[in-house]
């Protein structure tokens, strides 16, 4: 016995009204979720990831999770600036001996090419050694 339209009509509406159901709780389990989301973990949005330093929004989310005094903000905005002197020395060394290492890479390469690959691989060594006196 071959299946009518209407019963096609019937499984298709069928599998419709399953996935909006799948989708509807997705959306009410996710907005719930990430309601409860109240740590100390900054949530951005794109606007506020623009307007404010990482140190601003820091000391913004910590205020809204944990309800700081005046004090308290002034003590902790001087922590978050000193962490912040850090994390840039950190970055400038890391970033220094990330650029060592390719120069090195470089120099073990070479033995092993061609002399025409030599002769780029030379470039490419010459203009990473600009990138990193110009920074």
């Amino acid at each position: 016995m071959k299946p009518k339209l209407s019963e096609y009509l019937v499984i298709l509406f069928s599998l419709a009204a399953i996935f909006a159901c799948g989708c509807g709780i997705g959306f009410l389990y996710c907005e719930n979720h990430s309601a409860g989301n109240t740590g100390t973990i900054p949530s951005l949005t794109p606007d506020s990831a623009i307007q404010l330093s990482w140190e601003q929004r820091t000391l913004e989310n910590l205020n809204k999770s944990l309800d700081l005094s005046k004090d308290q903000q002034d003590s902790i905005a001087r922590e978050i600036e000193k962490t912040s002197s850090e994390i840039a020395a950190t970055k400038k060394q890391a970033l220094d001996d990330y650029y060592a290492h390719l120069l090195t890479l470089h120099e073990s390469i070479l033995p092993q090419l061609s002399p025409s690959q030599k002769e780029r691989m030379t470039e490419d060594r010459d203009k990473l050694k600009k990138l990193i006196d110009s920074r």
